[in-house]
């Protein structure tokens, strides 16, 4: 039945009207899919409603795709005409028009949507969204005329593991959404209060940890597809606190959870990166003839060594394509864990030649979302297209110095259509092909520029480029041609690049740059680009003091030059300050709830204070031996929770713990009395305690308020190199002689762990988050590792 003859009416038998109608529409649904023609009407019936989605029975088998519209018409009803006497079937009217989303083999999701969201052949009447009058048994039929846009993603709720949880808990959040199939989208997370796993992700998954405050808090989390269309929904879970029938570190040991600032450990000099469906990062590492695999938090690396000169790498549905420069090879690996990438692999083909399916230096390679790969061969100046089983299929592009051909290419990504850009360093140029014919160019620089790589962002759209000569990268608009924002500089700086050799854009609207011996991360989801961090380049090869931020973060002193390093809790460097005429003798740092960094600078007798971005926001405190002076200063400590405050330990006849507020007013000051020998580190408590060690190895327990002495720590320990109080109650100790990190509950002054063993060389630092995650400076291996409690 075709579109014509359902809009006009269709003479039936003479039935009864009800059986009439009946007859007619089973007879359209029952049509075999191969008994149409090209511009058949499909048509099928409402299944099932479920808020702004509908399901129609038809499908892939019976031509459905995605983005197909579909008008719904109220059941339709049988008529006779008074002429002719005949009997035809009329639809009572379109009620709701809807874009399909997911198509399955005999049905389809379909989004109701505003007529806003169609163009072309507009029905008679659409109900808004709250007066959609669609029933189970509707009639649905494709209208061929009209073309969905891009409609926005669609959040149906934010489900969570437990409505309410204690801290120390795991709440595992899930997103249940609808958007087109083919659609990209990005999952972008806030918190009111707690810690969530990652900040963004390609999956709509996360965890979220409570706070040690009780009370409910909100959780966001903002949807946004290819097309710049975004939403938002949110979630309250209460946090309840710190259970008090139970040591939330009872029953529990610590256990190696990753290296921070270690990056070539895993990595000796990176050339390429990929990205998987889940955002996890694998780093090809020539050097090592190896590919390093974490996952999207960097954690949970993987080493999968390889056989011979791997240039480039694409992740694509559990494989490794990768070009081989030496052997002219695109080889196929399947993922494997951390099991080797050896012969023989899944496919290989290419290899050294001037024929179709043969290089002669091929430079970088895409994935097509059908499966096909498209080659860029630099010397041929062509792209070379094959199947996903290595079949050649068709090639594009030419050597020539006018439009649609090129000079020097060297980069290649490809859009849907598919649609392919090619970068031609030659030319100063990104070349258009509307997959195979050349579509358009446009200008991305001077002739005395060079550009390395070009890469697109799978949510904007944005074409990233780029240029070596002056290590930057440059954001384009593919239609227009115009260059929107750059970024990048080349310097010493944590954000400038020193040799930038390729670059990748993740799923979450982050740009990894692979610079010298390291790499480089951008955050470009919004207007202005903002620097994330650096994975490498920075050795930890000195006298090093360590501070935790609230949620994991970490502040390391270099106490030979003054210079704190910052990291974030997945080991990427964020900011570097201090140092040079800003500070003379430093000797400890600590951090607050806002991750601001205090340094205690015994040379000029100060506090220095830098805020949550690295900007100097001054000092307090000076020599001398006043009452709010500083007489030979020796440990620094925060206090957390509700009380702002930092507490200093100083050497004065009797010894003394001064406490003063964040912008340096005085508070407190009281000595150090009950037999202690020569002081020498401080912690702070947020249960209300100052924990001082000596010389001796013996510890003591003061109020922190009345400076009274509440207890004594009976055993002896060798050295006493730093020490760190939890929001739990616990006290940590880094013996350095002893190569042990003791764990002491502190109601009962009871050893309730030790940290020993092949993970820690010389443990020296340490530090706790408000999460109970343990940060350790190992001095032996010049290394931050985290350790974190498990059952």
């Amino acid at each position: 039945m075709t579109r014509m003859q359902l809009r006009s009416p269709t003479p039936v038998a003479r039935l009864g009207a009800a059986a009439a109608a009946a007859a007619l529409v089973a007879a359209v649904l029952d049509a075999p899919a191969g008994s149409r023609a090209e511009d058949d009407l499909i048509v099928g019936r409402v299944g099932r409603v479920e808020k702004d989605t509908i399901v129609v029975d038809r499908g892939k088998k019976q031509g459905v795709k995605a983005r197909m519209v579909f008008d719904v018409y109220s059941p339709a009803k049988a008529i006779r005409l008074p002429l002719t006497d005949d009997d035809v079937l009329v639809p009572y009217g379109v009620v709701a028009r809807a874009v399909v989303i997911d198509v399955e083999a005999n049905s389809c999701r379909a989004r109701l949507v505003d007529d806003t969201r169609i163009t072309g052949n507009k029905p008679r009447r659409v109900a808004g969204s709250d007066e959609r009058g669609v029933k189970d048994g509707d009639l649905a039929y494709v209208n061929v005329l009209a073309k969905a846009k891009n409609i926005p993603p669609f959040v149906r709720e934010i489900s969570s593991s437990a409505k309410w949880a204690w801290w120390g808990q795991k709440v595992r959040l899930r997103v249940r959404y609808t958007n087109e199939p083919d659609d990209h989208i990005a999952f972008f997370w806030t918190a009111q209060a707690g810690k969530l796993d990652l900040a963004r992700t390609a999956e709509p998954e996360n965890v979220w940890y409570p706070p040690a405050e009780p009370g409910e808090h909100l959780i966001t989390v903002r949807v946004l597809d290819s097309a710049g269309n975004e939403t938002e929904s949110r979630i309250k879970i209460e946090s309840k606190g710190f259970r008090n029938d139970q040591d939330p570190l009872a029953r529990k040991t610590f256990r190696f959870f990753r290296t921070l600032g270690d990056f070539k450990a895993s990595v000796s000099g990176p050339s390429d990166v990929a990205f998987d469906a889940q955002n996890g990062m694998h780093v090809l590492d020539p050097a090592e003839s190896r590919v390093v695999a974490m996952g999207p938090d960097s954690a949970g690396r993987t080493i999968a060594e390889y056989p011979g000169s791997f240039v480039r790498i694409l992740v694509r549905d559990g494989f490794y394509y990768a070009i081989d420069g030496s052997e002219r090879l695109i080889k196929k690996f399947r993922i494997q864990g951390s099991r080797s990438l050896s012969q023989p692999a899944a496919k290989v083909f290419g290899g050294h030649g001037e024929v179709n399916g043969k290089f002669e230096e091929p430079i970088d390679l895409a994935i097509d979302a059908e499966g096909d790969l498209y080659v860029l061969d630099r010397a041929r100046a062509c792209v070379q297209v094959f199947d996903a089983n290595g079949r050649f299929l068709y090639s594009f592009g030419g050597p020539g110095k006018t439009s649609g051909f090129l000079a020097d290419p060297v980069a290649i990504d490809v859009a849907p259509g598919p649609i392919v850009y090619v970068l031609d360093r030659g030319r100063q140029k990104v070349l258009v092909y509307e997959v195979p014919r050349f579509s358009r160019e446009f200008d991305v620089g001077a002739t005395t520029e060079d550009f390395r790589d070009l890469k697109r962002d799978p949510v904007s759209g944005h074409l990233f480029i780029l240029e070596g000569t002056t290590a930057s990268v440059r954001r384009f608009d593919p239609e227009t041609g115009r260059m929107r924002t750059a970024f990048g500089a080349r310097g010493e700086g944590v954000a400038n690049f020193r040799d930038p050799k390729r670059l990748r854009v993740g799923k979450t609207q982050e740009v990894t740059i692979v610079d010298e011996g390291s790499l480089l991360r951008w955050d470009v989801a919004g207007a202005t680009e903002q620097f994330v961090g650096r994975w490498g380049g920075y050795d930890l090869a000195d006298d090093y003091r360590i501070a935790a931020g609230p949620t994991g973060e970490v502040a390391s002193l270099n106490t030979s030059t003054g210079v704190v390093t910052r990291l974030d809790r997945f080991g990427w460097i964020t900011g570097r300050f201090g140092g040079g005429d800003r500070v003379d003798r430093a000797l400890d740092l600590c951090v607050d709830d806002a991750n601001a960094v205090y340094v205690l600078d015994a040379g000029k007798g100060s506090v220095l204070r830098w805020d949550a971005r690295g900007t100097f926001r001054g000092s307090f405190g000076k020599e001398g031996s006043g009452r709010t002076d500083f007489d030979e200063p020796k440990d620094i400590a925060c206090f957390g929770g509700e009380v702002d405050r930092v507490a200093i330990l100083q050497d004065r006849d009797t010894y003394n713990i001064g406490a003063w507020e964040f912008d340096g007013i005085h508070r407190q000051s009281f000595p150090v009395r009950g037999g202690i020998e020569d002081p020498l580190q401080l912690a702070v408590g947020r249960t209300g305690a100052y924990y001082v060690a000596d010389e001796e190895g013996q510890i003591k327990v003061f109020h922190a308020f009345s400076g009274q002495l509440q207890r004594t720590f009976p055993m002896k320990l060798e050295e006493v190199s730093d020490m760190a109080a939890s929001n739990t109650g616990h006290l940590f100790v880094c013996d350095y002689d002893d190569e042990t990190v003791h764990i002491y509950e502190d109601q009962n002054l009871r050893v309730q762990a030790k940290l020993k063993g092949t993970e820690l060389s010389q443990p020296y630092d340490l530090a706790v988050d408000d999460y109970g995650g343990l940060l350790i400076y190992d001095y032996g291996r010049e290394r931050i590792v985290r350790f974190e409690a498990v059952e």
